[in-house]
């Protein structure tokens, strides 16, 4: 996972906070990332959030360029 300052301290005190209380439990970073990205309820927030992700992330090239190198 690629996190900015603010995420990595953000996950640095959950895992503080449980290895405080046990240290016989692993630490979840999936419950932790729930923590401040939750599921949405309904398909219409999720289409959002995924929507959203797409439009972060950069342009990729497709299979075919990749094919078209190689070949």
């Amino acid at each position: 996972m690629l996190f900015d300052a603010n995420g990595l301290q953000s996950y640095l005190q959950h895992a503080f906070d449980h290895y405080s209380m046990t240290l016989d439990i692993p630490f979840d970073f999936v419950q932790a990332s729930f923590l401040h990205n939750p599921i949405p309820s309904n398909f219409g927030g999720s289409m959002l959030r995924l929507a959203v992700a797409m439009a972060r992330e950069e342009p990729r090239p497709k299979a075919r360029t990749y094919l078209q190198q190689a070949g």
